[in-house]
């Protein structure tokens, strides 16, 4: 079974491609390289060492991560507290924390 439209949200939801400057509207990216050239603060877009060939999605082959135990972050304004969210992800990642402010 394949799933058509994975990258589109669902009506009221949000979709962020994580590694994709242009698909990651939600991230908080910290400070730029000038101000922070070891990268404490700021998220880093990488490339997995994979292919397409090896069955992975051209959004898989991208990521974003940090530095030094530094929790990556999102932030979605205006969000419906009423509503449940389904958050997903690849499970490349250690955890996925949710929280609300």
């Amino acid at each position: 079974m394949q799933i058509a439209n994975w990258q589109k949200a669902p009506k009221n939801g949000f979709y962020d491609d994580l590694g994709d400057p242009t698909a990651e509207p939600h991230v908080l990216r910290g400070t730029s390289w000038a101000n922070d050239p070891e990268m404490y603060h700021a998220v880093i877009d990488g490339i997995a060492d994979h292919t397409l060939e090896q069955g992975w999605r051209l959004s898989w082959l991208s990521y974003a991560e940090t530095l030094y135990e530094v929790p990556l972050s999102l932030r979605h304004i205006k969000l419906n507290t009423a509503k449940i969210f389904d958050a997903r992800h690849l499970p490349r990642t250690k955890r996925l924390d949710l929280s609300s402010d």
